[in-house]
């Protein structure tokens, strides 16, 4: 009897396959990496890093201020292996104190912090497919209950919508309707009141069951497309300037080549083989979390 292939997707994955077929190739089966890493992932990272050593130690039942204290230190030593300068390091070491210190009083209850999780969505004959995914947080909230915190360190405020590939995954690992993203303002100017943000997100039965069904439909186009090495290309234009995706896409220069021969130069002076993505690594993003 054939063993079954198993297919392991996640959040990232998916969003990717959704994206542009030659991107996925790329970035998850190739795993070619830019040889410099973008300040915004680095920035991640690092506040990341931090704040898993913060609610970790939260959860122990240790005092806010050796959680702050102990926290900073691992910052500090974690950011020596990044490449961001020393002045962009401590800003972000220093927007945690101003984190830490506007939800001192918060009253959460850390449950599970950066805690993998996997689960089969779909099985056939010939093919398993299996949900993966880490939450950032998963805490109690004083009158609200049980909920799933995702965190952003962002630049510059965003917009969130329920309709995300990584909340709704988180929802359906936790079978919980209410997702919170924390996002955490790297504002110089802001006032912590503006810097830092709870966004509350909806996300309902229908919407979680619609999204199971998709996801089953884009891990069988991945499959496909591993079974047969076809990985085309995509150029949408996306809104509201119709300009391609492409313009900021890390694979870009690959893409503008008359040949493969200029693709292959492109990629060896470019690029290099990382490690193969999985979301139970330690790899964090400014944009995904």
């Amino acid at each position: 009897m054939q063993d079954k292939r198993i297919l392991p997707i996640d959040s990232q994955i998916l969003d990717a396959v959704q994206k542009c077929g030659f991107f996925t190739y790329l970035n998850f089966i190739k795993n070619w990496r830019p040889n410099e890493t973008p300040a915004p992932i680095e920035r991640g990272d690092l506040g990341h890093t931090i704040l898993e050593r913060y609610y970790r130690l939260i959860q122990k039942g240790t005092s806010w201020d050796d959680a702050v204290k102990f926290a900073t230190e691992v910052g500090r030593e974690h950011y020596q292996t990044l490449n961001l300068d020393l002045q962009t390091a401590e800003w972000v070491v220093r927007s945690f104190h101003e984190y830490a210190q506007f939800y001192k009083h918060d009253g959460i209850k850390p449950l599970e912090v950066e805690e993998s999780f996997s689960f089969v969505i779909y099985e056939d004959d010939d093919l398993i497919v299996v949900y993966e995914g880490k939450i950032d947080l998963f805490c109690e909230m004083p009158s609200i209950g049980k909920v799933i915190m995702d965190h952003k360190w962002r630049a510059m405020k965003a917009d969130y919508s329920p309709l995300d590939n990584q909340l709704i995954g988180y929802a359906v690992r936790t079978g919980l309707n209410l997702v919170y993203v924390n996002e955490v303002g790297l504002q110089k100017s802001y006032e912590p009141e503006k810097k830092f943000r709870r966004v509350p997100l909806y996300i309902g039965a229908g919407v979680k069951e619609q999204w199971i069904k998709n996801t089953v439909q884009w891990a069988k186009i991945l499959d496909y497309q591993i079974q047969n090495n076809i990985w085309p290309q995509s150029h949408l234009k996306v809104a509201p300037l119709g300009i391609t995706q492409c313009i900021k896409c890390k694979y870009h220069s690959i893409c503008n080549s008359e040949n493969p021969e200029i693709q292959a130069m492109k990629i060896q002076n470019e690029f290099h083989i990382g490690d193969r993505w999985s979301p139970h690594k330690e790899e964090v993003a400014e944009t995904n979390g």
